[in-house]
């Protein structure tokens, strides 16, 4: 069984699994809080009528704007209102974008409709028209106008659309910031800690007891129908779901994961094992758990049930915290599998570093726990205070002793015994030491009384450290694989590249998904800092689709689309020009010469097209080009001489053909072969088979 099979296998209990557990995602667990009211969904689509009149939607446009409005007026931000509004303003922002197409092309049609009636009379001359054409033309030039009008209304829904975005937006940050900044109490009052410790503790029985107190406040008929019917559907699927996940990881692990012998081990190898490990270990009994407790929620039921459900949702995520961390630590550092470390670190280091990245695991996920189950109970200032002044501190002293120095000092590549270590990179050592100063300012925010500060910084602090380190091995793992592909025989026979050439591709490529990792990075981290979904989508829809510096307008999505077009057009025409040199050509009459002065002009009028369509879909005027190549002359005149001599004599050994390729030539004191001719440059191949490459003559 291949790994798609079994991956593809895998996926589809899992879709399987989550659609039983439908029923509870549909339901509104006891005790969450009431939907906010929300306007309500309006059809924001203009529309051209066949008449050529514009119909906007104004008034459904301005009920979206007024109720905007007054939710930002009112200074108070709920994370689904913004998101409602968000996508409402979004759907507003499209539907004026067709009413633009839409009118532009409407006016072009009512243009020429008027031109079509031909020019319009000179009233000062006493011009006339027959009285069936004057009222055409008034009918036109009504609908042109009322076609520019719809477009102007267009562009001011467009301003109110997107100012509104940005103080949605901002209503959020400010009240965050304002919540960041505000002190709960003071954590050294000795009232407040015995609140605060009394506090914590109830809470936490109230937890404990949860299962407790659940039970009692059902009624007889209720826990009946519990244990009888609820409960042994529950145990049947977990423990199907419990036995497919096992087997399914038993064989990705046998199939796929570490080999017995560890001869001919690549580090693409290596990477290959340690997802596999990861997703094996770590990914799937996550998705386990996760089962667990939306099962639960179709099964338990009744007055305790969200205190419980709350603990049962804290317990799955502090185990799936913890089984993740000893997925990922076990595959960078496996225990006596040296040869598999991700991480080239000494034996004396991999052992302290998972020992202590563990104690962080377990620091975190009983943070989790307890915040988590806790959700839906009372917590005073003085709690939020003891509670922010214990994590914190667990946090910064779990991680504190995982940032010294001495523990990353890197072994050479090859893992020898002899191998000299190294300094680790500037980056990280400059992670680390924002990352310990970053622990330390939690505590010191949590010690002044700046409860959810310290909280906020520290709960960030750690989900950045996890989710950077899985984009880390993930963009090891991409990059091997491309390198791994652009040195196969069969990618560089396709390609048509030699070694040196698919090295070079590999780093280009590598160099263009770096930015892809640069977002996905931001995407997942920036929630735990603060930046809302809708923000970032907002953000990135800006630099996608332009921005204005001046009167240039640069677009990542052009220059982007603009790069792959013209690498696909030349990968095209290369393709192309080694069939016609391998296939059609020698099938005709032509002597080799003309067939490589074929080739070689088809594939420069090719690059001239690939760039030609790159500059239109980046949106340049040809023109300005013009007037840039105007101003470059003269540098060509002077500096640039000798280069277009060359250009232009290539030109003629192409066209001309007084030499060809096969010729015997004799230059100066060199003689030999004409290997290739190209526009700037002839290739001559000596009697030593040494290439003399040298201008066109």
């Amino acid at each position: 069984m291949s790994i798609k099979s079994l991956i593809t296998a895998w996926l589809a209990l899992s879709i399987a699994l989550f659609a039983l557990a439908a029923p509870a995602l549909a339901q509104t667990p006891v005790g969450d809080a009431a939907a906010t009211s929300a306007p309500p969904p309006v059809d924001t689509s203009p529309r051209v009528t066949p008449d050529a009149t514009l119909t906007v939607p104004e008034d459904r446009w301005d009920r979206v704007f007024l109720s905007a409005e007054s939710y930002v007026a009112g200074g108070e931000a709920v994370e689904t209102q913004s998101k409602l509004y968000q996508e409402l303003l979004d759907d507003i922002l499209v539907s004026a974008a067709a009413l633009r197409q839409q009118a532009t092309a409407a006016i072009g049609q009512q243009e020429a409709l008027i031109d079509a009636l031909g020019p319009a009379p000179d009233a000062e001359k006493n011009e006339t028209e027959p009285k069936e054409v004057a009222d055409q033309r008034r009918e036109y030039q009504a609908q042109l106008d009322a076609l520019k009008s719809g477009i102007a209304r267009a562009e001011v829904a467009v301003v109110r659309s997107e100012a509104l975005k940005t103080s949605i937006a901002g209503l959020a940050r400010e009240q965050l910031a304002t919540q960041l900044n505000q002190r709960t109490t003071d954590p050294w009052s000795l009232s407040s800690l015995g609140a605060g410790v009394k506090e914590f503790a109830i809470s936490v029985g109230h937890v404990l007891a949860a299962p407790a107190s659940w039970r009692s406040s059902l009624e007889d008929a209720a826990w009946q129908d519990f244990v009888n019917r609820r409960l042994p559907v529950f145990l049947a699927g977990l423990a199907a779901a419990a036995l497919i996940t096992l087997l399914l990881r038993g064989m990705l692990k046998r199939r796929y994961g570490y080999a017995k012998s560890a001869d001919g081990l690549t580090k693409a190898r290596r990477l290959g094992a340690a997802i596999v490990r990861m997703a094996a270990d770590g990914l799937m009994p996550a998705v386990l758990l996760a089962l667990v407790y939306f099962w639960s929620r179709d099964v338990i039921a009744g007055q305790g049930a969200p205190l419980l459900l709350d603990a049962i949702k804290g317990a799955v995520i502090a185990l799936a915290t913890l089984a993740l961390s000893l997925a990922g630590i076990s595959t960078a550092v496996a225990p006596s599998r040296r040869e598999w470390w991700l991480l080239p670190v000494s034996n004396e280091a991999a052992s302290a570093i998972r020992r202590r990245v563990m104690i962080l695991a377990i620091v975190v996920a009983a943070d989790l726990f307890l915040w988590t189950a806790l959700t839906n109970e009372p917590k005073s200032p003085e709690f939020i205070t003891v509670y922010a002044m214990l994590a914190c501190a667990a946090r910064a002293l779990a991680l504190m002793p995982l940032l010294r120095g001495r523990l990353w000092r890197l072994q050479a590549f090859g893992f020898g015994p002899d191998a000299a270590p190294r300094s680790p990179s500037r980056l990280w050592m400059a992670a680390r030491i924002v990352a310990g100063g970053a622990a330390v300012g939690a505590i010191l925010a949590a010690g002044l009384g700046y409860a959810d500060l310290a909280l906020f910084v520290a709960r960030g602090l750690t989900a950045t450290l996890v989710l950077m380190g899985g984009i880390f091995l993930l963009r090891g793992a991409i990059h091997e694989a491309i390198s791994t592909a652009m040195h196969t025989d069969r990618v560089r026979d396709w390609a048509g590249v030699s070694h040196e050439t698919a090295e070079t591709l590999a780093f280009w490529v590598r160099l263009l998904l770096e930015p892809v990792f640069v977002a996905a990075a931001v995407v997942l981290v920036g929630p735990f800092w603060g930046l809302t979904q809708q923000e970032m989508l907002t953000r990135a829809g800006t630099l996608l689709n332009g921005f204005k510096i001046g009167d240039v307008t640069i677009s990542f999505t052009a220059i982007g689309l603009g790069l792959l077009v013209f690498i696909v057009i030349l990968a095209l025409i290369r393709a192309i020009q080694r069939a016609m040199l391998a296939n059609l050509l020698p099938r005709t009459r032509m002597d080799i010469g003309a067939q490589h002065s074929l080739t070689t002009g088809f594939g420069y009028i090719g690059a001239v097209i690939a760039i030609m369509v790159a500059i239109s879909i980046l949106g340049i005027d040809l023109s300005n080009l013009a007037i840039v190549a105007g101003a470059l002359s003269d540098g060509i005149g002077f500096g640039l001489q000798s280069i277009v001599n060359n250009f232009v004599s290539g030109l003629i050994l192409l066209v001309e053909r007084p030499v060809k390729v096969g010729d015997w030539i004799v230059v100066g004191e060199r003689q030999g072969f004409v290997k290739r001719i190209a526009i700037r440059a002839t290739e001559v191949e000596t009697f030593d088979r040494s290439s003399v490459i040298g201008a066109a003559p």
